[in-house]
């Protein structure tokens, strides 16, 4: 799924890479700022491209009769 999402959104890469980051972080060590995304937004946008690119793909991989 993870690939799949990238295909159509490879932006969500720099974002889980710098989630990840956060997580390895020292605990209480970090707050995310209003605007940032967090566990939950990364995971429904990584849902979101998924579905969105396999859309893409069952729509170039249909015929028109």
């Amino acid at each position: 799924m993870y690939k799949k999402a990238l295909e159509f959104n490879s932006s969500l890469e720099d974002e889980i890479n710098r989630f990840e980051q956060i997580l390895g972080a020292e605990p209480d060590t970090y707050e995310f700022m209003e605007a940032e995304l967090d566990e939950i937004d990364i995971f429904e946008h990584i849902l979101d491209a998924f579905d969105n690119q396999t859309l893409e793909d069952e729509k170039s991989n249909s015929t028109i009769n």
